[in-house]
C-alpha cells in the first residue's frame, strides 16, 4: 500500500483529486478478497508514513500474517525496492524460499539500511506478527488500559507524565506503546498496574519480530498508539475502528483527551443460566457487570433527573 499515510486518517492518497483509502475501506477490501477468493496475504506492507499503530494491525488481521509499517514519516524514496528484490532473488537462486517473516524482515531491514546510507536518521520500520499483535498484545493492552482507567483519578499526574515523556512522532499524539508502558511501570508503584505494564512490554516484544530505526529513536519499539490530548481533540473516526470494538485503549485514551464515554464497562460475567426445555439453548441468563458512570438517570428520581454517582462502580 503505497503513497502518503496519515495514521488514523488512512493511506494511499491520490494527489490528483485528494481521495484516499480510509482504514475501514482497507479492511473491507481485504475481507472481500478473503470471502471471494480465500486469500490471506503473507505480508502487507504500508510504504507510507505513520501507519505503525496498533489499530492498523487490528484492521489487517486476520487477512495478513505479517505487517510492515513505519511509526514515523517515511522518506520520499519509500521502500528500497531494488535492495529488497535483490535480497529475495538471491535467496531464491540459492534454493531457499523465503518465509513470510523473512520477507517482512527483509522489507524493513533493507529500507532502513538504504536510508542510513543516504544519511537520513529519522526513519523507522517494523515487521509485525499480526497474529501475536491480535491475540497476545491486544488483550494485554486492554487489561493495561482497563486498570489505568479504573485508577485514573489516583494516578492522573503520573499518567500525564508517562505519556508526555514517551517517544512521539510527526504527529505528537502518536506515542510509542512500549515506552509509555515502561514509563508507567517506573512511575506507578501499584503492583497490579506494574504487572499489566510489564505484560504489555513483553507482548510488544512478541508481536514486533523485527524493528529498525536509522538513529533518532532509541526508545521506540515498533508500535504506536493513538493518544491525543484535549488540545489535539478526539478524532471520531477512531471510534469505528475494529480495534476500538475489541480493545479498551480507546476508552482510556478518550478519558485522557477529556472526551470520556458516559459509562465504561470493565467486566461482564455470567451469574446464572437456565435451560428450561433442555434443548441446549438458555431461556434465561443473569449477568453481572462492573461499570463506571459519570451520570446515571435513576427511575426513582423525580422526572428522570440525572444523579451524579461520581464515577463509582455500580
Amino acid at each position: 500500500l503505497w503513497n502518503h499515510g496519515g495514521a488514523e486518517e488512512g493511506v494511499c492518497w491520490d494527489d490528483t483529486d485528494g481521495d484516499h483509502l480510509y482504514v475501514s475501506e482497507v479492511r473491507s477490501a481485504l475481507e472481500y478478497i478473503y470471502e471471494q477468493y480465500g486469500v490471506i496475504f503473507d505480508v502487507i506492507g504500508a510504504d507510507a508514513c505513520l501507519m505503525g499503530e496498533l489499530f492498523w494491525e487490528y484492521s489487517l488481521y486476520p487477512y495478513a500474517k505479517f505487517v510492515v509499517h513505519s511509526q514515523e514519516t517515511e522518506g520520499a524514496y519509500g521502500y528500497a525496492y531494488d535492495r529488497i528484490l535483490n535480497n529475495i532473488t538471491n535467496k531464491l537462486q540459492s534454493g531457499w524460499v523465503p518465509t513470510p517473516e523473512y520477507f517482512a524482515d527483509c522489507i524493513a531491514y533493507e529500507t532502513i539500511v538504504d536510508y542510513i546510507n543516504l544519511g537520513d536518521t529519522y526513519e523507522t520500520q517494523s515487521a509485525i506478527n499480526a497474529t501475536a499483535a491480535f491475540y497476545d498484545l491486544g488483550p494485554a493492552v486492554s487489561k493495561f488500559a482497563n486498570l489505568l482507567l479504573r485508577k485514573y483519578n489516583t494516578y492522573a499526574s503520573e499518567i500525564d507524565s508517562a505519556r508526555s515523556s514517551a517517544t512521539s512522532f510527526y504527529y505528537s499524539y502518536l506515542r510509542d506503546l512500549y515506552h509509555f508502558a515502561q514509563n508507567i511501570y517506573n512511575s506507578i508503584s501499584d503492583p497490579e498496574i506494574q504487572s499489566a505494564a510489564q505484560e504489555v512490554m513483553q507482548m510488544v516484544d512478541k508481536a514486533v519480530v523485527h524493528y529498525y530505526h536509522s538513529g533518532s529513536y532509541p526508545n521506540a519499539h515498533g508500535i504506536s498508539v493513538y493518544f491525543p490530548t484535549s488540545t489535539d481533540g478526539w478524532d471520531t473516526k477512531v471510534d469505528g475502528f475494529y480495534s476500538s470494538y475489541r480493545l479498551m485503549w480507546d476508552e482510556f485514551a478518550r478519558k485522557y483527551a477529556a472526551t470520556p464515554y458516559s459509562a465504561n464497562f470493565y467486566d461482564i460475567w455470567l451469574v446464572d443460566a437456565i435451560d428450561d426445555d433442555g434443548n441446549g439453548y438458555y431461556e434465561y441468563i443473569k449477568l453481572g457487570w462492573d461499570i463506571d458512570c459519570l451520570l446515571y438517570t435513576s427511575d426513582a428520581a423525580d422526572d428522570g433527573e440525572s444523579v451524579d454517582l461520581g464515577g463509582r462502580r455500580i
